[in-house]
């Protein structure tokens, strides 16, 4: 099994973990060798390996509507985050000012390597 590939493609990229995710898995179970999530159906409670599972969150005195996954009923809940490549040092001067500068960098909350 090379891992090489898989974490050359993925290491630096810097998209939001909700649109990356779901591709991001599809490559790990195929380097693994296992089968992907299965596609959503109308019916949750019947999907037992999938995307984006809907449950229910308990918080303290409330509750809420939320997603999760992939998860694969009794195995595993897979979450992630949008890394970051470290806190970057930011400009003395303010971007409007000097519309020159690139766009600042969204950071995540975790870091990356």
């Amino acid at each position: 099994m090379d891992v090489g590939p898989i974490i050359e493609r993925w290491m630096r990229l810097g998209g939001s973990d909700r649109a990356n995710f779901q591709s991001f898995a599809n490559d790990l179970t195929d380097l693994l060798g296992v089968q992907r999530p299965d596609p959503a159906t109308a019916v949750a409670r019947r999907e037992r390996y999938c995307f984006e599972r809907r449950v229910n969150l308990i918080h303290t005195g409330s509750q809420t509507r939320g997603f999760i996954g992939p998860c694969r009923a009794g195995h595993f809940v897979m979450e992630a985050k949008h890394g970051t490549e470290g806190a970057k040092p930011e400009p003395d001067a303010k971007p409007d000012l000097l519309p020159c500068l690139p766009p600042k960098q969204r950071q995540g909350n975790g870091g990356r390597g």
